[in-house]
Parts: structure tokens; C-alpha cells; sequence
């Protein structure tokens, strides 16, 4: 496991987003999923465009950008639109 960050999204529905670091071995890349924060059900799965360890993540209040940093320093964001 790496890290899980909880946000509520305007429109009333809360998220969760987390990152599994090195599921099927620590060279595998991180795995990011987004989780509906009252069903506790997956919304969205996505593997990440890193093999680096992942130490944090954050989500933008209107739960559209998602944001993690590496264990290096390097960050990226993701453009995630909720249905």
C-alpha cells in the first residue's frame, strides 16, 4: 500500500483515492483507484506511467485533478473527469 487521500466533491459525493505501490511485485508500476467515499465501491482504476514508489497523493476539491509525488521528488497530476 502507499498512501490514500478522502475529499468531498461539491456535488455532495465524497472520493477517496489511493495508490498501491508494487502490486504484482516492486517492479510493478503503482496502481491508482478511485473509490466512492460513502459506497466504499471502485469508481475508477487507472496504472500509473511510473515504476517509482509513490508517497502521497492529493485530490483538488472538485475531484477533477489528481496530484502524487514519488519517492524521488518528481510529482504528476491526472485529469480525472467523475460521471
Amino acid at each position: 500500500f502507499g498512501c490514500a487521500r478522502y475529499v468531498n466533491h461539491p456535488s455532495g459525493r465524497s472520493l477517496i483515492a489511493s495508490i498501491e505501490n508494487g502490486i504484482t511485485s516492486k517492479a510493478a508500476a503503482p496502481l491508482l483507484t478511485l473509490w466512492d467515499g460513502e459506497r466504499l465501491t471502485r469508481i475508477k482504476q487507472t496504472t500509473l506511467a511510473t515504476r517509482l514508489r509513490i508517497t502521497c497523493v492529493a485530490v483538488s476539491e472538485s475531484g477533477t485533478l489528481i496530484a502524487y509525488g514519488a519517492a524521488d521528488g518528481t510529482v504528476g497530476v491526472l485529469n480525472h473527469k467523475l460521471q
